[in-house]
């Protein structure tokens, strides 16, 4: 009898042990990230927000006291000269003092922070109902190089992967578009149609970064956001690629995650 319980618990030793091993190499694939939102995003590895010339409501200096930044930051942060004042008919980027960013994670409406597979891509559209309207794939007489994911105009777009801006520009039939280059054996992203970019030629960027507005740029019937996935500039179909179920959330994000 004795022998028999012995060999129960070491059974049991056994899988909880395997156990224990499956769920630490499965979570050693698995990366945590901070997404973007509406109210915190990032640029140049600090915490803010795009500001919008039409969205001013109150007076440019009120705002920079709001935030707790001051005209000096800005102009480092947007690469505009000291010695000029700065324009208010550009999307500028305001940075954050933490007083501020507690301010909104006390409100409720600080970032998530998510699981994803560090050799998925993210989902790149920060609009939870946005869904593909149209796959990658043959279309009548051409090539569908992309699939098309309907968003509003003025939906934040997500870098789908951490990387480097290849280019960032007005691109024909894409409109608005952005390349970024994930130094992964070749890989490459593209988001086009966008109604503003915010992000430059050169720029390192965070999976999870806030990159662009949606929009109907370019060749476009409609609010969407135009995305590829390219490997030594061959088009792959982007849902190979995409995770197949959505991103567990871990927890809102605190002010030391920041």
């Amino acid at each position: 009898m004795f022998k028999r319980k012995s060999y129960l618990l070491l059974v049991l030793l056994g899988v909880i042990l395997y156990w224990s091993k499956t769920r630490i190499v499965a979570n050693s694939f698995n990366e945590e990230i901070k997404l973007d939102n509406s109210y915190i995003q990032t640029y140049q590895e600090l915490n803010g927000r795009w500001v919008l010339p039409f969205e001013l409501k109150k007076s440019f200096k009120d705002l920079i006291a709001q935030y707790g930044t001051n005209e000096t930051e800005i102009k480092i942060v947007n690469g505009l000269p000291q010695d000029k004042d700065i324009s208010l008919n550009v999307a500028l980027f305001l940075p954050f003092h933490d007083s501020y960013i507690n301010k909104i994670i006390e409100s409720g409406n600080g970032r998530e922070i998510i699981y994803t597979h560090k050799k998925e891509l993210l989902w790149p559209v920060a609009y939870k109902k946005s869904f593909i309207f149209s796959a990658f794939g043959r279309r009548e007489r051409d090539v569908h190089s992309g699939i098309d994911i309907v968003c509003p105009v003025g939906t934040l777009i997500l870098a789908a992967e951490d990387g480097k801006v290849v280019s960032a520009q007005f691109s024909g039939n894409y409109g608005n578009a952005i390349l970024l280059n994930h130094g992964n054996e070749g890989l490459q992203t593209l988001y086009a149609h966008n109604s503003l970019l915010l992000v430059k030629e050169g720029d390192k960027v965070k999976k999870g970064q806030a990159i662009a507005f949606s929009g109907v740029s370019g060749e476009s019937t409609g609010p969407h956001l135009h995305f590829e996935v390219r490997n030594d500039n061959v088009v792959l179909n982007p849902e190979h690629y995409i995770s197949s179920t959505k991103p567990s959330l871990v927890r809102l994000a605190k002010l030391e995650d920041f």
